[in-house]
């Protein structure tokens, strides 16, 4: 590959130190330095979405630059394509060092440890807490994280959330790339356990931990995650045009609408036709991606939680504080 047939401009988000501004810095690749493997290298990272965080390691590689205006890109003949890229939770100081989102946190604050909302890395360096009214700890709410823990790493492990997610809209035409109905059958077994009208799993852990957790910072947080997992069941979902229809009304049409979990016997009439409804507001595509990017976002609020909980819940019963649980681990019994 022609390093010269390919523009790389790369925008990082920077903040001075002493004054607390925030600047932009564009850097451009130089691949003077580089073999053709590592050019190679360097477009496929910067072209996947989100852009790859093992770019970082060429960052050296890039030099700071002006954005070059459309004509003087236009005048140059040999540029084949050009590459603008970002990098989430990425930041430098006005002298090039790295941070993430924590250390910006840190300059603006003050604050040795801030706590950022949907930040997990912000609340785990907290290390654990203390555990406070021990005596009311029973042994059915060291099962209940213990499940919530497990279902989340169900979740987390699946094929489903590795798959992609993804819809294209050119006109009237739409191509989505979604996951396997096998795969989203398989999560949604465990979905259905979190949700606040079926078994509540995720409100029951919240609560159960935030009533024990000594610290309030973890408290007003593990609620700010709970209440935006709330929040995204009450939204519209993409694309409908149904009035008064919500994410629950989504979700509900697909795990007992479309027949998934119980007979037509058991399935109330309202739920089979708000699936039929969606089905023809939405088209086949834009459902099943709508479906599925729901999920993803609630998802993102579970797993954000879940190793909050399991850094305390571990110390606590390495502490002899709580029992230990006393469920079926499901791994052990079925496998990987």
């Amino acid at each position: 590959m022609d390093p010269e047939q390919v523009l790389i401009l790369w925008k990082v988000r920077c903040i001075h130190t002493q004054t607390k501004n925030f600047f932009d810095r564009v850097l451009v690749l130089d691949a003077s330095n580089l073999n053709p493997q590592n050019i190679a290298d360097i477009v496929t990272l910067s072209k996947q979405r989100p852009v790859g965080r093992d770019l970082l390691k060429y960052r050296a590689h890039f030099r700071e630059s002006a954005w070059p205006s459309s004509s003087t890109i236009n005048k140059n003949t040999r540029i084949r394509e050009v590459i603008t890229i970002s990098l989430g939770d990425y930041f430098e100081d006005e002298n090039g060092r790295p941070m993430d989102e924590i250390g910006v946190c840190r300059i603006l604050t003050g604050a040795e440890h801030p706590i950022i909302a949907s930040n997990v890395k912000s609340v785990l360096q907290l290390g654990p807490s203390p555990i406070r009214s021990k005596d009311k700890w029973r042994q059915e709410d060291s099962d209940i994280l213990a499940h919530f823990l497990q279902v989340n790493r169900q979740i987390a492990k699946s094929r489903w959330l590795k798959e992609k997610c993804t819809l294209t809209i050119k006109g009237s035409k739409t191509d989505s790339q979604v996951p396997s109905f096998e795969s989203l059958v398989y999560v949604s077994i465990y979905f259905r356990q979190l949700f606040p009208d079926d078994d509540k799993l995720f409100s029951t852990a919240c609560n159960i931990y935030k009533s024990y957790v000594a610290d309030e910072a973890k408290i007003i947080w593990v609620e700010c995650e709970k209440k935006s997992f709330l929040a995204i069941l009450k939204e519209k979902p993409l694309f409908a045009n149904t009035a008064g229809v919500t994410n629950t009304n989504l979700i509900d049409a697909f795990l007992y609408g479309a027949l998934l979990f119980h007979t037509v016997e058991k399935v109330k009439t309202h739920k089979r036709t708000m699936f039929k409804t969606l089905l023809q507001d939405l088209g086949r595509d834009k459902l099943v991606f709508s479906l599925n990017a729901c999920l993803i976002q609630l998802y993102n609020h579970v797993g954000a939680v879940a190793p909050v909980i399991h850094q305390d819940f571990a110390h606590w019963q390495n502490q002899g504080n709580i029992p230990y649980p006393d469920i079926l681990w499901q791994e052990q019994i079925f496998g990987n």
